[in-house]
């Protein structure tokens, strides 16, 4: 019954884009206006041309940094082939690509550079090699670590033509998203990730430019501090910080490359009024931002949001289902009511691109191995927080015929429904 249905609304689906196709005018980056564009994460080019038949026409292309260059300099030419053959496939199906730089699967030779590792007050330096996308490096504090990043990005662009790929995504940290590691590490909680010998100011030919060294070296989150100045110096150095890191990857990109930047933001988010709480505790771990990590991750995603001064830089929300902050299981979302607090973090993200004078547009994905429920909400924040669409997470989901993951057929359905 399911493949009866699918190949139903295959037809019908078909049939819906040619007779509104010829109605709507393209804008300047080729989308029809009042469309969206639909996607999925982990995209298999042998399935393009069955996904751009029911209207899916964005596919996510992700490097790996270690295969692209195992060596520092020395590009791997069939590994930049394979890629190549793919992007001909993805294009051959009309599909436009998104991009990812696969900067968080880090070759050997970047992850023995000095400092190069993010380090909380404990003195714990963040290594995480069993599970692929976790071995991050530090970014954010060590210039090296960033001139290699940016070269590694400029090698990209000398293989494949800027023009092939319509966003690029950015974050740089582990997943791709924009943060520090997590708040429980290697036995201790409440973890802060601002000690290494870079950001401490021991090595100070090392800092970037742009940021200082950490205020308050001496003190640690929890430690009582006289009308809580250490804790605000710490956690507004601590944020700012990582606003940098935002900064330079858009930069580095824009000396190559003029298309969308998909600045990805995950999680629940720091909410207002929530630093202020945290620091009224002096960072002790006991505030509700902090009590689900997303202080010490430093989701201050309203700060990162308004930081954005260039137009073609994307909102980009990675948990569009998202109805609690992780590991909570009720939901505490209030769309309709007036306290940001509680909005779904799409709800909070839209409205902070809206605070912003240039407007930044806001596209989104799910948070991966959703239901047809999920899928369903997915489609509703859409529509009501104005999107540029839905990259679905994850593909290989919507082909695995299981009843607890939505399937193809759902998603085309969707899709058809909100393109009318």
């Amino acid at each position: 019954m399911k493949h009866q249905s699918y190949l139903a609304c295959v037809l019908l689906l078909v049939a819906g884009i040619a007779c509104c196709a010829c109605e709507k005018e393209a804008d300047n980056d080729g989308i029809r206006k009042g469309d969206y564009l639909f996607g999925t994460l982990m995209s298999n080019p042998d399935k393009a041309a069955g996904q751009a038949a029911v209207g899916i026409g964005c596919a996510s292309l992700t490097l790996r940094w270690e295969e692209f260059e195992p060596s520092e300099g020395v590009i791997n030419t069939a590994y930049v082939e394979q890629i190549r053959a793919q992007i001909e496939q993805f294009q051959s199906a009309g599909m436009r690509i998104v991009l990812d730089f696969g900067i968080h699967y880090p070759p050997r030779w970047a992850t023995e550079l000095a400092y190069c590792r993010h380090v909380n007050q404990y003195g714990d330096a963040y290594v995480v090699t069993q599970t692929s996308g976790l071995n991050t490096l530090n970014g954010v504090f060590n210039r090296n670590v960033r001139e290699k990043m940016a070269a590694y990005v400029g090698r990209v662009f000398q293989a494949f033509d800027p023009s092939t790929f319509f966003a690029i995504r950015i974050g740089w940290s582990y997943y791709a998203e924009l943060h520090y590691p997590e708040r429980s590490y290697n036995g201790r909680n409440n973890c802060y990730w601002g000690y290494d010998p870079i950001a401490l100011g021991q090595v100070p030919e090392l800092l970037p430019e742009g940021i200082e060294p950490n205020p308050v070296p001496e003190w640690m989150p929890g430690q009582p501090s006289e009308n809580n100045e250490k804790a605000r110096r710490f956690i507004e150095w601590y944020l700012e910080s990582l606003r940098n890191f935002q900064d330079f990857q858009i930069a580095a990109l824009r000396r190559h490359y003029d298309g969308y930047i998909n600045a990805l933001y995950a999680d629940w988010g720091v909410r207002p009024g929530q630093i202020d709480e945290a620091v009224a505790g002096d960072l002790d771990g006991l505030s509700f931002a902090e009590k689900y990590g997303q202080l010490q991750k430093g989701y201050d995603h309203a700060r990162f949001i308004a930081a954005i001064r260039d137009p073609k830089v994307v909102v980009y929300n990675t948990c569009l289902n998202s109805n609690y902050p992780y590991p909570m299981t009720a939901s505490i979302v209030d769309d309709n009511g007036s306290d940001p607090r509680y909005w779904s973090p799409v709800h909070f993200e839209a409205w902070c691109a809206e605070q912003n004078p240039v407007r930044p547009r806001v596209w989104a994905e799910n948070d991966g191995n959703d239901n047809y429920y999920m899928m369903q909400i997915c489609f509703k924040r859409m529509q009501r927080y104005n999107l540029m669409g839905i990259m679905w997470a994850f593909e290989y989901n919507l082909y695995s015929n299981d009843p607890n993951l939505a399937q193809l057929y759902e998603y085309a359905r969707f899709i058809e429904q909100y393109s009318l």
